[in-house]
């Protein structure tokens, strides 16, 4: 019951249910009761009086998938770009690189990502690899800019 309400407020708190699961219309606009069963089924209470039941691993998978897209990743990049545009300037500096030029850039930070993970340094090589997916970000956005998009 208690691994059962943990994987419920990770998915409401971070939507997965909206997103990854079920889609929230189903339960109406609010969900407004949990109640879990020793076999693994938990009810789902919505404000407009509906209960829909689903189990622990039905939730287990939604939370996996919800890592997957949305997980520390994510926000590790996110980080990471905020980080670069105060170093950098942010768009002022991102809009006076060419195409080519943030593939260069994209190539030769995972051209050093691929020398760290064969000197066997795993933290040194994703950092390096949250760095190559912040500067795709750079580069998508400032296209985009460019393209008027």
């Amino acid at each position: 019951m208690n691994r059962a309400k943990t994987a419920y407020k990770k998915i409401y708190k971070n939507s997965i249910i909206d997103r990854q699961f079920i889609p929230i219309e189903k339960y109406g606009s609010r969900l407004v009761e949990l109640t879990a069963y020793d076999d693994g089924e938990i009810q789902i209470g919505s404000e407009d009086g509906e209960t829909y039941t689903i189990t622990v691993e039905d939730i287990e998978k939604a939370v996996a998938a919800y890592r997957w897209t949305n997980g520390d990743v994510w926000a590790d990049v996110r980080n990471e770009r905020i980080r670069q545009d105060q170093k950098n300037g942010g768009v002022e500096h991102d809009d006076n690189h060419f195409p080519a030029e943030w593939c260069e850039l994209i190539n030769a930070y995972a051209t050093w990502a691929k020398t760290m993970e064969s000197f066997d340094n795993l933290e040194k090589y994703r950092r390096r690899m949250i760095q190559v997916a912040a500067l795709a970000i750079a580069a998508v956005e400032s296209h985009d800019r460019l393209i008027g998009r």
